[in-house]
């Protein structure tokens, strides 16, 4: 197993600061503080009492997680886990995993670091839900245990990582500290803990929901190809298909009794989301909500955690497809109650994928000019004056106030889509508050669908 890190050393050592080929000018706001004794939080003694607390908690795992890989035996099972898992982009479910198959594991990393037993599970239960993986996908399809790794602790928001000038903390195998960018990707391959994203079954490496076959390797390689030379990507051969679409994707079929969105273009879609999270989980909401922003409900919701027709995955720019977001009757029901209809985008990090959860104080801004600024294009109808070729019409609203369903966490609004302002009355441009000017960043493109 190698040598033993005494547990007193994670305490001193979390807050030494190492040079290496990654380390970038690291923020004073990064440290731990020096009150917390993170040490104790990890052996279980003592319980996390703040937010502070729980980050530099998580960053206490990591570091224990990085020193654990001194064994290469624990490397190989990390690497051979994250291989094995079917969630997408190799995703373990760290409580879970370490909870089952990886027991063996978590007995590994108590030791190597000097924690009594039960313990790291027991400071497990009290932070969030994480998920560890490789975000970069080439070191995610090259990593093979090698001992070059480091492993990084992400509890911490987009916006206290931009207050912390896009730095956080990551450890390698001896427990020294490097400073890393969210946004310039590493040289040395990348392990992170981040809050889970993704939906797991019980044993922490399948995807929630339908399980496909155990032991299935979905794991993508350099070329693209799993390890039994059939072509990969992200997702698992058993898992159904999004629906084709349609040779043109935004071609309607006017006898259709369905809303589908058909295109999303977003100006630079990977501003939303550092490289530490992975691929970005775009979620597209319409709702319906009165005037005077009471009301709320949600009438359809497309996102890459949707199934069926409802399926929508935007990794790029640029999406293309058909993935329905409400029916005839919800959508008219909704108008005829005196309800105006909109639709929301944003980059999900937290939490549900149909529930937009912030701490971005850009936000507010967002809400007042698009919505009380009446530039928010409220649907209407899914034609007008009985003219098809409108697919569906919007005018401009006013709605005074939508805040109340805006949690309290982390996702990056990326703006609504606002009245069309041109005779393509299908393309509805997506604006957001920029420096208190409405600004467009992309437009959703709709189709009528049977």
């Amino acid at each position: 197993m190698g040598r033993v890190v005494p547990l007193i050393a994670i305490a001193a050592t979390i807050l030494t600061i190492s040079c290496g080929d990654d380390q970038v000018a690291p923020s004073n706001r990064l440290a731990p503080n020096k009150d917390i004794a993170p040490a104790l939080m990890l052996s279980g003694a003592v319980a996390p009492a703040t937010r502070r607390d729980s980050i530099a908690l998580v960053n206490a795992i990591a570091r224990a997680v990085a020193v654990s890989f001194q064994d290469s035996l624990l490397r190989n099972t990390f690497s051979e886990a994250f291989r094995r898992s079917s969630v997408r982009e190799g995703k373990l479910h760290l409580q879970l995993y370490l909870a089952a198959r990886g027991a063996g594991a978590l007995d590994a990393i108590e030791q190597k670091n000097g924690l009594p037993a039960g313990g790291l599970a027991t400071a497990l239960s009290r932070v969030p839900e994480l998920e560890i993986y490789i975000p970069i996908r080439s070191q995610r399809a090259s990593w093979n245990g090698a001992a070059n790794t480091l492993v990084a602790g992400l509890l911490s928001t987009d916006e206290e990582l931009r207050r912390d000038g896009d730095q956080f903390l990551a450890y390698d195998i001896d427990g020294q500290v490097q400073t890393l960018s969210n946004r310039h990707l590493p040289i040395r391959p990348v392990i992170v803990l981040v809050p889970r994203e993704s939906d797991f079954g019980p044993d922490g490496e399948s995807r929630g929901g339908a399980f496909g076959p155990q032991g299935t390797d979905c794991y993508e390689t350099l070329k693209g190809l799993r390890t039994d030379g059939t072509q990969a990507n992200d997702e698992c051969p058993w898992e159904d298909p999004p629906p084709p679409p349609p040779t043109d994707p935004c071609q309607s079929n006017f006898l259709g009794q369905k809303l589908a969105v058909c295109r999303v273009q977003i100006n630079d879609v990977s501003q939303y989301e550092g490289w530490p999270r992975g691929s970005p989980e775009v979620t597209v909401l319409m709702f319906s909500v009165l005037p005077d922003g009471t009301g709320y409900a949600s009438l359809g919701c497309i996102n890459e955690d949707a199934t069926g027709a409802a399926y929508y995955d935007q990794d790029t720019d640029t999406w293309t497809g058909s993935a329905t977001i409400v029916d005839s009757a919800s959508f008219h029901a909704s108008v005829a109650s005196g309800k105006r209809v909109g639709i929301m985008l944003w980059e999900d990090d937290t939490g549900s994928k149909c529930t937009l959860q912030t701490t971005n104080s850009s936000v507010s801004g967002l809400y007042l000019l698009i919505y009380a600024g009446a530039s928010m294009g409220c649907a209407q109808a899914f034609d007008y004056d009985g003219d098809p070729t409108q697919v569906v019409i919007a005018v401009a609203c006013a709605i005074d106030a939508i805040v109340a369903w805006v949690a309290t966490t982390d996702d990056d609004a990326i703006g609504a889509a606002n009245r069309p302002a041109n005779t393509q009355a299908y393309i509805w441009p997506i604006a957001r508050d920029i420096n208190g000017v409405s600004t467009n960043v992309g437009a959703v493109s709709f189709r009528r669908a049977m």
